[in-house]
């Protein structure tokens, strides 16, 4: 096993490295927009070096904002679908099993393995 491989990690470094690219490309179409807007308008370099560091801390700030709230609300999303599903194991036990056993074999499991994840999932709520 080859600890430095990304899926042996326990880091987000692919989101990471996603947002990153993402930032940069949205950071760099809109703040050359605006500059070259200012530009234009103003003739003035200091105008428009002052308006560069300006907009591009702004936009960082705003971005690693965005970011922040957008995974936290996924986080959120998928916290409450499993804190559902856990009820619903509770409440619905044969439908709930029936449920997942019909997940598995979507996910390409065969009917014997599927069966018994599901029996072993509802079973065991951490495995959820």
């Amino acid at each position: 096993m080859n600890k430095d491989y990304i899926h042996h990690q326990k880091s987000s470094i692919a989101n990471v490295f996603r947002e990153v690219v993402f930032g940069m490309e949205d950071g760099m179409v809109s703040t050359l927009g605006s500059i070259t807007g200012i530009a234009i308008g103003s003739n003035s370099r200091a105008t428009v070096i002052l308006a560069g560091i300006v907009i591009i801390s702004v936009e960082s700030i705003s971005m690693g904002i965005g970011s922040y709230l957008s995974n936290r609300s996924q986080e959120e999303i998928e916290e409450r679908k499993i804190k559902e599903e856990k009820e619903e194991l509770k409440k619905f036990p044969k439908e709930e099993k029936e449920e997942l056993y019909e997940m598995y074999l979507e996910n390409g499991w065969s009917e014997n393995l599927a069966r018994q994840m599901s029996e072993e999932a509802s079973r065991n709520e951490k495995l959820i």
